[in-house]
């Protein structure tokens, strides 16, 4: 160990010596001015590539750290004198290695000095140009243009030519040194771009090299092409920002123009009509019929002067808006005592001039109710619907339209409500104004502490009272209200059960002064507060005393609450009941008055929004310290008869719609072209794996790559119910509810998945639905279970929404198949792959699941239990980048070839091997066992073209089947051929639907079967070109000449 130290610290101090005296070289002055442009740029440059040897310097710095370091560690382990005097001949003398270590930092904050000087010096140089006597004296006028910057390329193919032209223009064609065109070039080229030219050293001789390989990569017109097709694809129609979307198709019209292309096509103007909103369509139509015949480039033309009339239009509605404001302000000065909009901004600033121009305000009639300048919804001195109602009525107006000529039975106008889309007023709308905001300000009041002496020295504290809400037909709005138990923190035994109102609006708590009489609680001094509800100007005072109280939570946590005592809270409030754990079914409703009203002051340490459900009724399911509480707007009949509609509808959000499988096949054609996911999502993935991974007994130990938004996860524990219910009965169905109980009793036996208390609250909980898929054509697992990682309630996010995909590890599919060049091929697979790698156990409830203790009691409240994965499961999203990426790093720590082999012919945790003959073939499959065992990892069903190989393997690590399968392809292994199987048409009806379904279902990963496929597809054209509908009947001519195509067909490939 010391020999290979000393032997290793050697050539990098003779480096280092010669590097140091290769910069005292470097001549530092100033050229002399008179010299030509080139020369001096030339000399500079020399000085420049000589001034970057620190890069050099620095890793012979960080190299003789290094070895140092792993000196001091040998020495203090071997105490061997010899080795000691070896070393210090080194580390002794006038140059020895620490004082070259010392100069060359020295040297390096030199040169970083002298490199500032030289490219300040060379920016000098190239931007004035000589004057010698030869320059022609022209008689053009010097104008000062500001300096351009070079433009700069990321590796983006649709910004090449425009980067190339402004290059083009500024350093290539420029009669410069081809040294100083390369640092340029270099210098404008980043990301993609920097990194695929970096294998290249900045020398003359590069620079064409550089420019012809840059050119070839990124300026291939084909892929530009393909590039803005894809973009003008992607789209989507948005009604309301429709310029926007026709200047940016028409941005990428005039760029596939430029390449060449014909856009006088129908499914060109298809596509741009389809991004258009409907009114613009109907002109398109009718202006189609005027100008005929109708093309694309007139289509382009009409869109382009429908935008410049629309912002003419505008423009000249602003200004002359702004002078008839400004104008009716001059000579209407309106009432400061006004509240309204018009008067912020009229109030004599000269700075609210610019809020006017940027807020087209219109001038309106007052408000219908009490006749100041604001909008009928917006009226605060008749705010509630009923107040608005009376004083309608009492005006004999229309409750629709609001005038006077007529009453509401003779109205014929048609209105629908801005806020809810039901037909009446919006001022009237019982949704948006059927509960009163609330407000409590304080003024000079001290903190109250919580278990201290309650008394209070302030003078008045200005607060509101909660209304109670109207109810508006077939739904109602329930505040978010709980019966608690609170107690006399004196004599905790005298514990009471009263209705508490958790009111965030409200600054302070209140309790009423009925209740705190039953508990006894002793009451402090009386002290004024002033109430104030919105829309009301003077507040109303009253007297009130503080009293202390404890309420118990679920959790045997008590918390102490100091509260305002008044007589009297609200009227009664419609609650509903929801115990603790049970299921959301036939629930009941009832009425009671609050007797507590917890305010903000202690709200958040009962109530936590990081845990709530919308459910199908429209109200919120919100989990609390006090059990679960249900609030917010939504059909009360639809909660308390039958929750279980809710949970059936959450499961419908994993439905596929009428078009899936269009999407899934057009996903499949454009698979290469699409672009690729955020690189800066992968980068962080792949950031957090290697931070958390670690090796723990032998099994290697992950966690998921959260996104931010994790906080956003549901709890699904509802959806899962539901879900284990639909499971269980076609479990029945198909008879084998047995083999999927004993697939769970395995997976626990093998610390797969363990039991958890649901009361465990450890991380991040989440429920994963679960449903079993048959493969009996498999030999190994012929039931498997597939958890939903994607299931989710509506409003929040599903586990695989919440995770990094992660990047893709894997070798590209056409590389892996490349065994169809080896001579003798070995296939194998990893067993159970993703089950072998542990997750950290604060990441394990976030794949809890659901299961029975006796499957054939079926689903009920005593015969559930809660299992959680210990390992990484089947079905997430992050799953197969977790997998790929622990397999590499373990591969990374192998030295030699055939873990460098594995590392090329992997594809999820399937394996290929070649070998030179049997007895290679032997020695790779005995070290691919060894080195997966060290990751915990079973290779098995190993099968090979080899039939020597094949049966000198032990029994258990062979495949059963005597047909190989690799990515789903069949492999004939004692023939060595691959086998494709064209499904057959089974289809009774004949439909664009069904024959859409049949092409998309063959699978063809390679595109082997695209010769094949071709017939079909042009006969689904066809149907396309005909415009028939999804479901219509084919022809008796049509369903002959689909027939008439073959199907069916094997095709044998070697």
């Amino acid at each position: 160990m010391a020999f290979t130290i000393i032997e290793s610290i050697k050539p990098v101090k003779d480096l280092l010596e010669e590097l140091l005296n290769e910069v005292k070289t470097v001549d530092i002055q100033s050229q002399d001015l008179a010299l030509p442009i080139h020369e001096r740029l030339q000399i500079n440059e020399n000085k420049d590539r000589l001034i970057n040897e620190k890069i050099r310097l620095q890793m012979c710095i960080d190299s003789i750290e290094a070895l140092n370091k792993q000196w001091i560690e040998w020495a203090q382990k071997s105490k061997i004198k010899k080795d000691e005097e070896s070393y210090e001949q080194i580390a002794k003398g006038k140059r020895n290695v620490f004082v070259l270590k010392q100069e060359a930092k020295d040297a390096i904050i030199t040169l970083t000095m002298y490199k500032e000087e030289i490219n300040n010096e060379i920016k000098q140089i190239t931007s004035k140009p000589p004057i010698t006597e030869s320059t022609p004296i022209t008689s053009y006028r010097n104008i000062n243009l500001p300096q351009l910057s070079l433009p700069t390329f990321d590796g983006e193919p649709r910004q090449w030519r425009e980067f190339w032209s402004g290059f083009n223009a500024a350093v290539h064609n420029q009669d410069i040194p081809q040294i100083q065109k390369m640092n340029y070039l270099i210098s404008c080229l980043k990301g993609a771009a920097l990194q695929s030219v970096r294998a290249f050293d900045v020398a003359p001789e590069n620079y064409e090299i550089v420019r012809q390989m840059l050119t070839e990569k990124y300026g291939n017109s084909s892929t530009i092409i393909k590039l803005l097709y894809n973009e003008l694809r992607s789209i989507k129609r948005n009604d309301k920002e429709w310029i926007e979307i026709a200047e940016r198709m028409e941005r990428i019209f005039r760029q596939l123009e430029t390449l060449g292309e014909n856009l006088e096509h129908s499914s060109i103007e298809n596509v741009i009509e389809s991004k258009l909103p409907r009114w613009i369509l109907d002109k398109v139509c009718h202006q189609k019929m005027v100008d005929s015949p109708w093309s694309t480039m007139k289509l382009r033309k009409f869109l382009r002067n429908l935008i410049n009339v629309n912002e003419q239009v505008r423009n000249q509605f602003s200004s002359s808006l702004m002078e008839r404001n400004y104008t009716s302000h001059k000579k209407n000065p309106r009432n400061q005592d006004e509240t309204s909009a018009l008067a912020t901004i009229y109030n004599g600033d000269e700075t609210s001039q610019s809020s006017i121009k940027n807020k087209e305000i219109k001038q309106r009639r007052p408000c219908i109710f009490c006749n100041r300048n604001h909008w009928d919804n917006e009226c605060q001195t008749y705010a509630s619907v009923d107040s608005r109602l009376k004083r309608l009525k009492g005006m004999k107006r229309c409750t629709v339209c609001m005038k006077s000529t007529h009453q509401t039975k003779e109205c014929s106008r048609k209105v629908r409500c801005f806020y809810c889309k039901t037909p009446h007023n919006s001022a009237l709308c019982n949704k948006k104004f059927s509960t009163q905001t609330i407000r409590i300000v304080h003024p000079n009041k001290e903190e109250i502490h919580n278990g201290k002496d309650c008394s209070t020295n302030q003078d008045t504290i200005i607060m509101s009272q909660t209304n109670i809400v109207t109810k508006r037909e077939g739904m109602e709005t329930l505040l978010l209200c709980k019966e608690i138990t609170i107690f006399n923190p004196s004599t905790p035994h005298h514990r009471k059960t009263a209705l508490a109102l958790f009111d965030i609006g409200s600054q302070v708590s209140f309790i009423s002064k009925k209740l705190a009489s039953r508990l006894g609680l002793i009451e402090t001094e009386k002290y004024e507060i002033k109430v104030a509800r919105f829309g009301t100007k003077k507040p109303k005072s009253c007297l009130v005393a503080q009293i202390q109280f404890g309420i118990q939570t679920k959790g045997e946590e008590t918390i102490k609450i100091c509260a305002n005592v008044i007589d009297y809270l609200t009227k009664q409030l419609q609650v509903i009941s929801v115990p603790t754990g049970t299921q959301l079914e036939n629930l009941k409703s009832f009425w009671k008055q609050p007797d507590i009203l917890i305010g903000a002051d202690y709200f958040f340490k009962f109530v936590e929004f990081n845990n709530i459900q919308e459910l199908n009724s429209g109200f919120i399911l919100l989990q609390t310290k006090v059990g679960p509480m249900i609030a917010g707007s939504g059909d009360i009949n639809k909660l308390c008869q039958a929750n279980t509609k809710q949970l059936s509808r959450s499961v419908c959000v994993a439905n596929v719609n009428s078009c899936s499988e269009l999407e899934t096949f057009w996903k499949l054609e454009l698979m290469g072209i699409n672009d690729q996911p955020n690189a800066n999502d992968d980068e962080e993935a792949l950031k957090q794996f290697k931070k958390s991974i670690i090796k723990c007994n032998g099994r290697y130990r992950v966690r998921w790559p959260w996104k931010k938004i994790k906080g956003k996860l549901s709890n699904n524990y509802g959806l899962c119910l539901s879900r284990l219910k639909n499971l269980i009965k076609r479990l029945q169905d198909y008879s084998i509810l047995d083999r999927y109980d004993n697939i769970m009793k395995e997976q626990e036996q093998l610390g797969i998945i363990e039991q958890v208390d649901p009361d465990d609250k450890v991380g991040i909980i989440h429920y994963l639905p679960h449903h079993g898929v048959l493969t009996p054509n498999k030999s190994t697992t012929k039931l498997r279970v597939v958890y939903d990682a994607s299931a989710h309630i509506r409003n929040f996010k599903s586990l695989n929404e919440a995770l990094y995909r992660g990047p893709i590890l894997l070798p590209n599919i056409l590389g892996v198949l490349r065994f169809r060049m080896m001579r003798n091929v070995i296939l194998a697979d990893i067993e159970k792959a993703f089950l072998q790698i542990e997750i950290h156990p604060e990441d394990r409830n976030c794949t809890r699941f659901l299961w029975l203790h006796n499957p054939k009691q079926g689903v009920a409240e005593g015969n559930l239990k809660c299992y959680r994965f210990k390992r990484v499961p089947f079905g997430v999203i992050s799953s197969p980048f977790l997998l790929s990426a622990t397999i590499n790093f373990h591969l990374e720590g192998y030295d030699h070839e055939l873990a460098a082999e594995i590392r090329k012919n992997i594809y999820v945790d399937n394996i290929i091997l070649s070998a030179k003959n049997t007895e290679d073939a032997l020695s790779k499959y005995e070290q691919t066992k060894l080195i997966f065992e060290k990751a915990a990892m079973n290779i098995r069903e190993f099968i090979s073209n080899d039939p020597e190989f094949n049966e000198r393997i032990p029994d258990y690590d062979k495949a059963s089947s005597n047909k190989g399968s690799f990515l789903g392809i069949n492999w004939i292994y004692d023939l060595d051929v691959i086998r494709i199987i064209l499904k057959p048409w089974n289809e009774k009806e004949i439909t664009k639907r069904t024959i859409l379904q049949f092409v998309a279902s063959q699978y063809d990963p390679l595109g082997l079967l695209v010769p094949s496929m071709i017939t079909f597809k042009l006969f689904l054209q066809l149907l396309w070109k005909q415009n028939k509908s999804w479901d219509q009947p084919l022809t008796h001519q049509e369903e002959t000449q689909w027939k008439s195509i073959p199907n069916g067909t094997i095709f044998m490939i070697c």
